[in-house]
């Protein structure tokens, strides 16, 4: 609904929120095949897939302020989500709690064939389940094996599930159009931009052996030309 209007501007506040009654997931409890040898252990031991319940919900605020050849959009979102799977009740990978976006566009010059676009977008950590200690694990590869000299493979124990939180994500991309009106029907249009330009390291995964950090894209410049006729 729309909350408030005020010159120019308009605000408006949404809240949800989702039951989900049945979900089906990977079982992360099995141990044994699911075949007649097995068949007195219980399910959840056996089963390739469970089902799992969960819920989510939240609100966001929008904000659009449009005067003249300025335009500003602004979002934020506030969000919960969790899942129970008959034994524990977990954050899913994609639970985020905060998420911003903010977008501004402004156009001038004659015709505003000149046009100025920035967007910076934060988002809170999304849940990752942390490392909880190390092990040499040997895996025997044949008879002849000598278990003695073997080398060990490094392993590793994992804590409670999504029990920790990644880093906030955020970055800062500006773009810029200039239109050149040949005729009445022929558009040239060049644009430049950058991606992430305070080159913030938002990290995209963490190797759980060797512990080393794998970043997003770093600045990235793009150039364009376009042509309508």
């Amino acid at each position: 609904m729309d909350f408030l209007q005020i010159p120019h501007t308009t605000i408006n506040i949404e809240g949800y929120f989702k039951n989900f009654s049945q979900l089906i997931s990977l079982n992360r409890y099995k141990i044994y095949d699911d075949n007649e040898f097995y068949a007195d252990k219980p399910e959840l031991q056996r089963k390739d897939y469970i089902f799992e319940k969960g819920k989510a919900y939240g609100g966001d605020i929008t904000i659009k302020f449009e005067y003249k050849n300025l335009y500003v959009w602004f979002v934020y979102s506030l969000g919960w989500t969790n899942r129970y799977d008959g034994v524990l009740t977990y954050s899913p990978h994609y639970d985020r709690r905060h998420n911003i976006n903010l977008v501004a566009s402004y156009a001038c010059g004659k015709r505003q064939s000149w046009q100025f676009d920035l967007r910076w977008n934060f988002g809170s950590g999304f849940p990752y389940t942390q490392n909880q200690g190390y092990y040499p694990q040997y895996i025997p590869t044949g008879i002849g094996d000598d278990y003695v000299t073997a080398n060990e493979n490094l392993d590793f124990i994992l804590g409670d599930l999504n029990a920790a939180r990644l880093p906030a994500y955020h970055r800062l991309d500006f773009n810029i159009k200039k239109r050149f009106f040949i005729g009445e029907h022929n558009i040239l249009e060049l644009n430049a931009g950058a991606t992430n330009i305070y080159n913030y390291k938002n990290i995209f995964y963490i190797n759980r052996i060797s512990n080393q950090i794998i970043y997003q894209l770093p600045i990235l410049y793009s150039f364009g030309l376009n042509w309508t006729f």
